[in-house]
């Protein structure tokens, strides 16, 4: 089982922080995903993604 974290859902980086680290902690997947964000936040979500699972961050596209 996983997650799929959404920066503009959790209210920012600091909190997807956190919900990476919980969902790690109880060894879960974790996925960085997107909704239709800027590529200012698509730039942001990617810095979080260095060792998670997965990636899709494709809303700039």
């Amino acid at each position: 089982s996983g997650i799929n974290i959404k920066l503009m859902k959790c209210t920012g980086m600091r909190e997807s922080w956190k919900m990476r680290r919980v969902a790690e902690s109880l060894g879960m997947k974790v996925m960085m995903g997107c909704m239709t964000e800027t590529s200012c936040a698509i730039s942001a979500a990617s810095q979080l993604c260095s060792g998670m699972d997965f990636a899709d961050l494709d809303g700039a596209l």
